[in-house]
């Protein structure tokens, strides 16, 4: 029992030390990676290797948590990829359910992509924020397989993610 309870504290601290983090007003990143199942919800991938670690959305929506202290204005900015460039050009983002943005994808095989976001006060809950990514379409796997090891090529596919960065201020 002990044992569990550290493992359960130990996957749980990102949350808490991101969330601290914003409320000191310094920059942070909800990486993906081996201790990011807080933060990650429905409709992601396991996290994988490509040189970098990424998630890959394996539905038509996929949700990101954020830990946000106060209700005000956030900037954020998403570092993302679509699976398949040549068939996939935009993502709508929801946050906490409403339309935020959509995003126009673009491809550069040297650099993940960047897309700024600006979180109005007025849709931010103090707490637990659902940032939702629905891609235009999502692909077989088995198209993509040199940029991602899927175990059956009839897996759907649609943007993977690097991380999510929460700026300090929304200026």
């Amino acid at each position: 029992m002990v044992i569990a309870a550290v493992t359960v504290a130990y996957l749980s601290m990102p949350w808490f030390v991101v969330r601290e983090t914003i409320a000191a007003g310094t920059d942070v990143s909800v990486e993906t990676g081996s201790r990011d199942g807080t933060f990650f919800g429905a409709g992601w991938s396991q996290p994988y290797s490509d040189g970098l670690t990424f998630r890959v959305t394996r539905a038509d929506r996929a949700v990101v948590r954020l830990p946000l202290p106060k209700q005000r204005a956030y900037q954020l900015v998403l570092r993302l990829d679509p699976i398949a460039p040549d068939r996939q050009h935009r993502a709508v983002v929801l946050l906490n359910r409403q339309l935020l943005a959509t995003l126009l994808l673009t491809w550069n095989p040297e650099r993940v992509g960047s897309y700024p976001l600006l979180l109005p006060a007025d849709k931010v809950r103090v707490g637990m924020n659902e940032l939702t990514i629905v891609p235009d379409t999502l692909v077989p796997a088995g198209s993509v397989r040199f940029r991602y090891p899927s175990k059956d090529a009839n897996d759907r596919l649609g943007v993977r993610l690097w991380h999510v960065r929460v700026l300090a201020s929304a200026d």
